[in-house]
């Protein structure tokens, strides 16, 4: 297996069987239009939390997030605005956002998305990611 560090981390069986088309991990991860996939690997490694590699996968999930302000429905936006919000204090070093606040926020505006604008999203998802870690050895920085 030549992407056993997928296999070690527990990476879902489909992402493990595409990664295994490339040569090397960073071939994979230069041609990935799975922005959930290269976000779940980040998470993976990013740190311990409070971090500052875990506040800038905060950062970087929620302006993946925010791709899906199109589906959300008009009288959820001043809500979902501000679990955005939350997320980006967090990830910027706020001593008064709780990681509690973060997880309810991130889950919240997720919901509100909802799965219209999942397909629709994930491969701009991946382009952010691969702008903030553009080398897949960056990712546990």
């Amino acid at each position: 297996m030549r992407h056993q560090i997928l296999h070690d981390l527990g990476a879902c069986g489909a992402a493990i069987e595409w990664a295994e088309t490339f040569d090397t991990p960073q071939a994979a991860w230069d041609a990935c239009d799975r922005g959930d996939w290269m976000l779940w690997l980040v998470d993976r490694v990013s740190g311990r939390v409070d971090s500052p590699s875990r506040r800038k996968l905060v950062l970087v999930s929620t302006e993946c997030a925010r791709l899906a302000w199109p589906y959300v429905h008009e009288q959820d936006c001043a809500v979902v605005q501000q679990w955005y919000e939350i997320c980006e204090r967090y990830g910027r070093g706020d001593p008064a956002v709780k990681l509690d606040d973060v997880r309810r926020a991130a889950w919240a505006a997720a919901w509100e998305a909802g799965e219209a604008a999942r397909a629709a999203v994930l491969k701009q998802c991946a382009s952010i990611v691969r702008t903030s870690y553009p080398t897949v050895l960056e990712v546990a920085k």
